[in-house]
């Protein structure tokens, strides 16, 4: 497989085409610049990295929420990218942000995560952001879908991540933590990294 890996790379010099389920500019820059850090961490040489921006339907509600459900409609939006356009790209890409809820000493304490799913060269691998806390004076006794409608946040300054951040963390860095782990995870072993002095 790992001469399989070499090959591929060795045949798209010229760059990789990745398709991504979503119109929003910061998942779609997110997306590229998880790509360009891992190979630009990975291999000799920079290999561009054309986005294919395959616009999907909206979430009615705004954010999903647990982690579960976001994982499956990161999952679900890349494999039907996969099945609608075949082997038209190198790589198809689901990127999903949602709220995972954990209970402390009975109380829910939510959190803002994205989850990412690559698929191509016949396999697929998943990865997530870090996740940020929402706080809780903005969602105590509320539950659910009462939760993403009490919290704050605008299309243009990075969405609920850039909002609850004030800019420090958006919905396009999370999306690119969330690809470039997902890559890491396809690559192991397969493509070396440059190595790093201390």
């Amino acid at each position: 497989m790992a001469g399989d890996i070499t090959e591929f790379w060795n045949r798209h010099l010229d760059g990789i085409t990745v398709a991504v389920a979503s119109s929003s500019s910061g998942i779609l820059l997110g997306v590229r610049d998880g790509f360009q850090r891992f190979l630009n961490s990975s291999l000799d040489r920079i290999v561009p990295v054309a986005i294919v921006a395959q616009p999907s339907e909206e979430q009615p509600l705004g954010l999903p929420v647990g982690e579960e459900e976001t994982f499956r409609l990161a999952r679900r939006r890349a494999i039907e990218l996969e099945e609608s356009l075949g082997s038209s790209h190198d790589f198809f890409v689901g990127a999903e942000g949602g709220l995972k809820r954990i209970s402390v000493n009975g109380e829910g304490v939510y959190f803002v995560q994205c989850w990412a799913v690559v698929r191509g060269l016949g396999d697929e691998t998943f990865g997530a952001s870090g996740s940020l806390q929402v706080p809780q004076r903005l969602v105590a006794g509320l539950d659910g879908g009462d939760v993403v409608a009490a919290l704050p946040a605008t299309r243009r300054r990075g969405g609920m991540l850039g909002a609850l951040s004030q800019g420090r963390e958006t919905r396009r860095t999370a999306s690119s933590l969330a690809v470039f782990h997902a890559l890491t995870t396809r690559f192991y072993g397969m493509l070396g990294g440059r190595s790093r002095g201390r």
